[in-house]
């Protein structure tokens, strides 16, 4: 299996999809500096995948996305592929049958990793398995990079071990092991944790049973109560529900009956505006029918005063026909006394004849006078018509006007008394208190709003804090949970390790029996020894290791009578030698506690591994030995091993260092469960506080919607009050100025009617002058008239 294409998007510099094939099995990339070949090397190490942003020079894994530049702007995620060529079938496994293998790795800006294996996404695990014992894979040694053959020189022999393994096939069956070991490590301690679980449980049964009959009881009387509370909530809620349809009801009927009184009102006042619109237009019709009636009188009188005026001429024309008819009554008579004188004068008429054309001419000057006279007499009575008739005009004028000033009077004082009521009717209301008025209910309104928002804010800061805090307390229980069951499991590993620790000890050195030495120190427990030699050290020391620890050699005097008979370890603490040794010994690897062997120890060398503990032996002498870390001890001669298992937890120092650790970890755990109960109280003392001031502010703000309430029903109300207001204020300020403009008005008709009444008075007097005249002039030319018709 080879490596066939290549093919990178988005990867580092390769922004454009690109292929590079690989046709034979040498094949080589050259380019100036920053043309991408070592970005090539480490897309093929992150595809096969590389995990370590370091390797691949950046700082995290997003950075092998294009990031952009001065023409191209970032892309979002970069893909990488291998396509291997298995023609020759060397792939084993699932895979083996293919021809081709394609390997694929995606990231995007959000830092997440796909793998795809021929197109089928899978895990980095499955990558991994495919190339294990390949020497390929983002840590084999086929990627030859930048400084490794200087770190293959240098490197130590557990890391060229890495690399032998590798090369010969062994890495993959190795990390096969170390899972199984690993699944069978887990399975134990589930079913050691199960068994625990059991016995636990077994214990707990019959006090759950218990708890489950007294559950039982107490769910079947908290059904009965709920039973009862929703018998009482029922009731409640009928009654309630009746006294609400009552109240409903209530409020229906005011609600109708204030809706008839405002229906009644808006018909009221449409009436009131009807009936004052009648009322002006009654007013403006009696105004005319009393202009019309006035010039009615005004024409009756007029034609009253030329009847009269006709009855006068008539009475004075029969006046002068009756004075004619007696005038020509005499002059008939007169004639008879003529005649007469005539017959008796007859003889005197020649005498006469002479006075007779006299007279004649006498006469005809005389009838020239009477024509003149009745000439003047007719002009006189044109003239006497005409000023007679101008006369009467005036007057009429007069009265019209007269008549006029008096109905304009009349109008202007009724519109005087009606202005003076709309004034009345006008100071009546208010509007700069209504204005006052809803501008404090709107200013308390906009208070209470901001104390019903601020109420509001801390009411979801409250219950904010509170939620946040019962989010905490569950977290917080849940790790109390946890902790619990902890410090329960390392209660029950610190019990079982100080037990099989103890029952070691005790089997070995018999005297931990005797309360004198119950509670002695021990060496095992004096000692410090890091967990690679632990194996070592219990090996060379043996049963060594759990003597009792003495001050000094003087104790053993008095011991040794009372220890005979009994398997007994004790020991006095020594100094480490100074000496200086070819090689590191395994007393260099002791801190604390040396035992008075410690000979035994400063000729034991520690050796790393087999194969360098193997290279000094030839060196050694019949004295010297050598131990390595893995539980090799080797003398000239002579080799020994451990035979530490599982069920003994390797040697007592292992079991006292897990036996100190676990010791250290429950003591952290212990306090953590103090501490969080103690935080657990705190948060639920808090929580209580913060619900106490949630319902208090939840009561606060009900209180506050119920102001608010209130408040918007007189605000309306005034602004009802207000428009009401308003609207007859304005109606009250037209009226006022028509009222006003039509004073106005009357007032200056009024003053052209009296300068007409004076005009037509002047007229009057002016045409009454000139009929005097005329009759002054009538009674002149009479007496002429007369004296002429004599003649």
């Amino acid at each position: 299996m080879h490596l066939k294409q290549l093919k990178l998007a988005g990867f580092k510099s390769f922004v454009e999809p690109t292929v590079i094939p690989f046709p034979s099995q040498l094949v080589a990339i050259v380019g100036p500096n920053g043309c991408g070949k070592s970005n090539i090397i480490d897309a093929v190490r992150w595809v096969m995948g590389e995990s370590s942003a370091k390797s691949l020079r950046g700082e995290s894994m997003t950075d092998v996305i294009f990031n952009g530049s001065s023409h191209r702007k970032p892309i979002g995620q970069a893909s990488v592929e291998l396509i291997f060529d298995n023609s020759l079938g060397r792939l084993t496994g699932q895979y083996g049958s293919y021809q081709e293998i394609a390997v694929k790795r995606v990231v995007t800006r959000d830092g997440d990793s796909s793998y795809y294996l021929n197109g089928i996404r899978c895990r980095r695990k499955d990558i991994n398995d495919i190339f294990l014992g390949t020497g390929a894979g983002a840590r084999g040694y086929a990627i030859i990079g930048q400084n490794m053959i200087t770190s293959l020189i240098e490197a130590r022999p557990e890391e060229l071990r890495v690399y032998l393994e590798e090369a010969a096939g062994v890495s993959k069956y190795k990390e096969r092991r170390r899972e199984t070991l690993q699944r069978i490590t887990h399975t134990r301690e589930n079913l050691e944790r199960v068994a625990d679980i059991c016995e636990e449980l077994s214990k707990q049964l019959s006090r759950l049973e218990r708890q489950a009959k007294m559950a039982e009881s107490f769910k079947l009387l908290k059904e009965k109560e709920r039973l009862y509370k929703a018998e009482i909530f029922a009731m409640k809620w009928r009654a309630l529900n009746h006294e609400r349809t009552k109240i409903r009801e209530e409020m229906q009927q005011i609600i109708l009956q204030l809706e008839q009184h405002q229906s009644k009102l808006s018909e009221l006042r449409k009436e009131e505006l009807l009936t004052q619109e009648t009322l002006h237009e009654g007013s403006d019709e009696l105004q005319n029918l009393q202009m019309q009636v006035y010039q009615l009188n005004l024409e009756i009188a007029r034609l009253e005063e030329f009847i009269q005026q006709r009855q006068r001429e008539k009475q004075r024309l029969l006046e002068e026909k009756k004075q004619m008819e007696s005038d020509c009554q005499l002059a008939i008579e007169q004639q008879k006394q003529d005649r007469e004188l005539l017959q008796t004068d007859t003889e005197s008429l020649h005498v006469l004849e002479k006075q007779l054309h006299t007279l004649q001419a006498a006469f005809a000057e005389n009838q020239t006078v009477l024509t003149q006279k009745q000439h003047e007499e007719k002009r006189w009575n044109a003239q006497w018509h005409q000023v007679n008739t101008e006369y009467v005009t005036a007057q009429k004028k007069v009265d019209i006007e007269k008549v006029h000033l008096q109905h304009i009077e009349q109008r202007r004082q009724q519109a005087l008394l009606r202005l003076e009521k709309v004034k009345d009717e006008l100071s009546f209301f208010d509007i700069k208190a209504l204005k006052d008025a809803l501008l404090v209910k709107q200013t308390e309104q906009a208070d209470l709003l901001k104390e019903q928002e601020s109420l509001i804010d801390e009411y979801q800061k409250t219950t904010g804090k509170n939620t946040v805090l019962r989010q905490q307390i569950a977290e917080i229980e849940q790790q109390l949970r946890q902790l619990a069951n902890t410090v329960q499991s390392l209660t029950m590993e610190q019990a079982a390790l100080q037990a099989a620790q103890h029952s070691a000890l005790q089997t070995i050195n018999e005297s931990f029996a005797h309360p004198q030495w119950k509670n002695a120190l021990r060496l095992v427990d004096a000692m410090k020894v890091s967990d690679k030699w632990s194996r070592a050290c219990e090996l060379v020391l043996g049963d060594g290791m759990h003597a009792i620890l003495l001050d000094s050699t003087a104790f053993l005097q008095t011991l040794a009578p009372g220890l005979h008979g009994t398997s007994s370890i004790f020991v006095v603490e020594a100094e480490k030698s100074k000496n200086k040794t070819p090689y590191p010994r395994l007393a260099d690897m002791v801190e604390g506690a040396i035992p008075c062997w410690h000979n035994l120890l400063e000729h034991v060398f520690a050796a790393e591994t087999l194969e360098e503990a193997l290279q000094w032996l030839p060196s050694l002498n019949s004295s010297q030995s050598v131990v390595t870390a893995d539980g090799y001890w080797l003398g000239v001669g002579w080799v020994r091993s451990t035979n530490f298992t599982k069920e003994n937890q390797e040697g007592l120092l292992k079991r006292k260092q897990l036996l100190d650790e676990v010791s250290q970890t429950l003591t952290t755990a212990q306090l953590n469960l103090k501490q969080l109960q103690d935080k657990h109280g705190a948060m639920h003392t808090q929580l209580k506080d913060g619900q106490a001031i949630e319902e208090h502010l939840k009561q606060l703000i009900s209180e506050k919607r119920h102001e608010l309430q209130l408040c918007d029903a007189a605000i309306h109300k005034n602004q009802q009050s207000m428009e009401q207001a308003l609207l007859r204020t304005r109606i009250l300020t037209e009226d006022i100025e028509e009222l006003e403009n039509l004073i106005i008005t009357l007032t200056e008709e009024q003053s052209q009617s009296e300068y007409k009444w004076q005009i037509a008075t002047q007229d009057s007097t002016h045409y009454e002058q000139q009929k005097k005249q005329l009759e002054v002039e009538k009674n002149n030319g009479r007496t002429v008239f007369l004296s002429v018709g004599k003649k």
